[in-house]
């Protein structure tokens, strides 16, 4: 994968419509939901597909579990993206269960097929007012 470099802008998913992007059937995992880790079970009642993926940003721990904080100038992190047509009628669902501490945004990701965009739990008290519009 080649490195490029991305604005650092963040769009909170809530201003799209799921029904008119494919964005809301990409997911990117870095935590307890990926396969084989302790929340796993939250996405396995989905249909879908894994790809190995990275996004920029600094992961840390926080309450025992990972959470990232998205920055486009930072380094790579490595994850996963899960891509399913079930995702946006479980968005609900997922941001509840993801709480207080996680916004979901989208930002760019790189993966073994190219570039694309996709859903991504980042930590909410490191999110700018210019990286956030709710």
């Amino acid at each position: 994968m080649a490195a490029r470099a991305f604005s650092p802008l963040i769009l909170d998913m809530n201003e799209f419509s799921s029904d008119h992007s494919t964005t809301a059937t990409r997911l990117v995992i870095y935590g307890s939901l990926a396969p084989g880790e302790r929340h796993h079970d939250v996405l396995a009642p989905l249909r879908g597909e894994w790809r190995r993926c990275r996004v920029r940003g600094i992961l840390r721990e926080h309450a025992g579990y990972r959470i990232l904080e998205w920055r486009g100038d930072a380094p790579w992190v490595e994850a996963l993206l899960f891509l399913s047509p079930e995702l946006p009628r479980y968005w609900d669902e997922l941001d509840a269960f993801e709480g207080e501490d996680y916004q979901r945004i989208v930002v760019p990701v790189e993966t073994e097929e190219g570039e694309t965009i996709a859903n991504l739990y980042a930590d909410r008290k490191r999110l700018t007012g210019s990286e956030m519009r709710s």
